[in-house]
C-alpha cells in the first residue's frame, strides 16, 4: 500500500462543488460484470455499498454496468452515471 496519492488523483479527488451535495450520486463500481457493486452517496452524506436487488429509498437497483447504477423506481428507473471529470485531469 501507498502512504502518498499522486498529484493527479489528489487533484481529481478534492475538486470544489464536483458534486451537488443534496442528490443521490455515484462514485464507483467494482468487480467482475457477473458480480458487480457500487458505492453510492446519499443526500445526507451517507456511503451506501449496492448490489442488483439492494432498495433503497430512492429505489430497488435493477442493474449494475461499468460506468452505470439503474434504478427501478414507482415511475420507471432512473440512471447514475459515474461523475464527469470537471477538472480535466483522469485519476490514476
Amino acid at each position: 500500500m501507498r502512504d502518498t496519492t499522486n498529484a493527479t488523483t489528489a487533484t481529481a479527488a478534492t475538486q470544489s462543488n464536483a458534486l451537488p451535495l443534496r442528490q443521490m450520486h455515484l462514485i464507483g463500481i467494482m468487480g467482475p460484470a457477473e458480480a458487480r457493486r457500487a458505492l453510492m452517496r446519499s443526500a445526507n452524506g451517507d456511503i451506501v455499498h449496492v448490489s442488483v436487488g439492494t432498495k433503497l429509498r430512492q429505489g430497488t437497483v435493477v442493474a449494475i454496468s461499468d460506468s452505470a447504477v439503474i434504478l427501478g423506481t414507482r415511475t420507471g428507473t432512473r440512471q447514475f452515471e459515474m461523475p464527469r471529470d470537471t477538472a480535466g485531469a483522469s485519476a490514476a
